[in-house]
């Protein structure tokens, strides 16, 4: 009883109607905590139906870091536009700029790995008598073959692994939220049923069953 009259305080404080249904609850930001288990299957640090000393425990998340993608040579790195998101494949740029000498300006024309339209004295007051070049991606087909190695031998394998590893963050993060953290008698999670939701005590990455008769899951420190 003195349980369900805190969680009924708190909602008062938070001036918003209860929650009889999952599908109701919303945290102040609009968010929700409907979970499915096929959404989490097979994720890096993600376990549900364990038990320990304390009872079962439904869902526990741990908590995992991002991977950064592979650093790429210090040749290729100028020429790659290379983003943190495994979901975002590596593009190499279509040219790069330099600012350099004119000898080395002249040398990189006689070469031909700069065009002469590609050159121009630079304005900037710290680089008086210095040239900036344009560098093409097109004149310099050695890189284009680095780049397309580099994703597919390099890129691509961290981006398989990192992809659920980082669906299994963004769920440690929505069930470790702010909101949620604070919100004393929030349940994050239940079995499908209609019945009233009682309040929860300790928040945390792992979901304890309790009341199982009811269908009510509620969260257990770990």
């Amino acid at each position: 009883m003195k349980g369900l009259l805190d969680y009924v305080e708190q909602i008062i404080k938070l001036d918003e109607r209860p929650a009889f249904k999952l599908s109701e609850y919303r945290l102040a930001t609009g968010q929700t905590y409907l979970f499915h288990q096929h959404e989490f299957h097979a994720l890096p640090g993600v376990a549900h139906d364990l038990t320990d000393e304390d009872g079962p425990i439904w869902l526990a998340v741990e908590r995992l870091k991002r991977n950064d993608p592979p650093k790429p040579s210090e040749t290729l790195a100028p020429w790659l536009e290379l983003s943190p998101d495994p979901e975002r494949t590596p593009q190499a740029r279509a040219y790069i700029l330099k600012t350099l000498s004119k000898p080395e300006c002249d040398e990189l024309v006689a070469s031909e790995q700069v065009r002469a339209e590609d050159r121009a004295e630079s304005f900037a007051q710290d680089d008086k008598g210095r040239f900036d070049v344009r560098l093409r991606l097109e004149d310099r087909p050695e890189i284009s073959l680095e780049a397309e190695t580099y994703i597919t031998s390099k890129w691509l394998p961290w981006s398989l692994i990192e992809l659920p590893r980082r669906r299994s963050i963004g769920l440690y993060q929505k069930t470790h939220s702010r909101q949620w953290v604070g919100l004393i008698g929030t349940i994050l999670l239940r079995r499908a049923s209609d019945q009233p939701t009682p309040p929860a005590t300790s928040p945390s990455c792992g979901l304890k069953p309790r009341l199982a008769d009811l269908g009510y899951a509620v969260p257990r420190a770990r």
